[in-house]
């Protein structure tokens, strides 16, 4: 991932700023002054000619830093700006894929070439890059940094067009890794905000699914608070909604219970392929016959007397049949 990072995100984003900043005008004098919190560039008024004023500039500044290290900031007109263009997917490429390119183009070796570059914008339809890359020639500066190096100097940041008012966001030497604050902070708004809803979508995420956890184990205690009564009531009612117009054994049973006289009771009861087969015994036999044959569960109801001794038998046969249902798109009076 540090591949695809812009060196001026790893520099000027860093949270060890360089001490002294160093500004090189067109005129080819150089500004040197202590770095500020805001990043005010030294005026054109402490400019000075590049030899013995330069080296007399640094080393009073010399004894007033601790660390020795310097930002410098070149003309924009310096500076070879390219654009070009790549697909998204060589983004994580970009930067051998661009230092390969411009080592190429330029009659320059790899150590005299100093680079950067930025995505610029992206094609909306195809989704290609557009890339701006910044070259500078170190023959450029290469005075400078002899003076810089003999005050003990180095140059950790090296940014163009800062004097320009149009300031590139590159860094062509930069060697620090960034801070996540500062780089969040220099952020345009509407980048700022999709970053923070971003962030936001994801550290309410493993929340969002715990409270989802919550509320079903919630509703399967409800399910369970439930009376057996209920409870048996909403199984029979998943079962016919399951097994379509099919009727459980569960409900033959409560309709023979709930139709047979006080004085029968069923001896035998057998059921295969829809077809139902039952003993009764006892008084009221005949009261029975008629109370099943009623029922708008049971139809085709077949009814065999066996007298005996003790106490009479009646078997009976009959077919299950589903009751009808209401029709939900039928007229409502």
């Amino acid at each position: 991932m540090s591949a695809v990072v812009p060196n001026w995100l790893r520099a000027t984003l860093s949270e060890r700023p360089a001490t002294v900043t160093c500004v090189l005008h067109d005129d080819g004098r150089i500004a040197c002054a202590l770095s500020s919190r805001g990043g005010i560039l030294p005026g054109a008024d402490l400019a000075c000619e590049p030899g013995e004023a330069l080296v007399a500039r640094l080393a009073e500044l010399t004894a007033r830093v601790r660390r020795r290290t310097v930002r410098l900031s070149v003309p924009r007109d310096l500076a070879l700006v390219r654009h070009s263009c790549l697909p998204a997917r060589a983004l994580p490429h970009a930067e051998a894929i661009l230092r390969y390119d411009v080592e190429n183009l330029m009659p320059l070796s790899a150590g005299e070439i100093l680079a950067d570059w930025f995505v610029d914008a992206q094609d909306g339809e195809t989704g290609d890059l557009h890339i701006t890359q910044v070259v500078l020639s170190r023959a450029r500066i290469a005075a400078l940094e002899d003076a810089l190096g003999q005050g003990g100097f180095r140059i950790t940041h090296l940014t163009v067009g800062d004097a320009d008012g149009a300031p590139l966001p590159v860094d062509l030497v930069a060697i620090r890794e960034p801070s996540l604050r500062r780089a969040f902070a220099r952020l345009p708004p509407s980048a700022r905000l999709l970053y923070a809803a971003a962030l936001a979508l994801l550290v309410s995420t493993p929340f969002l699914a715990a409270a989802r956890q919550s509320q079903a184990l919630e509703d399967l205690g409800t399910v369970s608070r439930l009376s057996p009564s209920a409870q048996a009531a909403a199984g029979v009612a998943d079962f016919i909604e399951t097994g379509g117009r099919r009727i459980p054994v569960v409900a033959v049973l409560d309709e023979l219970t709930r139709r047979l006289p006080h004085g029968a009771s069923l001896s035998d009861f057998r059921w295969s392929n829809g077809r139902v087969e039952v003993t009764l015994q006892g008084s009221d036999l005949g009261a029975a016959e008629v109370e099943l044959s009623s029922s708008d569960l049971f139809r085709n109801v077949e009814a065999t007397v066996e007298d005996r001794p003790t106490t009479d038998r009646l078997h009976l046969r009959f077919d299950i049949q589903s009751p009808a249902r209401p029709d939900p798109a039928g007229d409502q009076t």
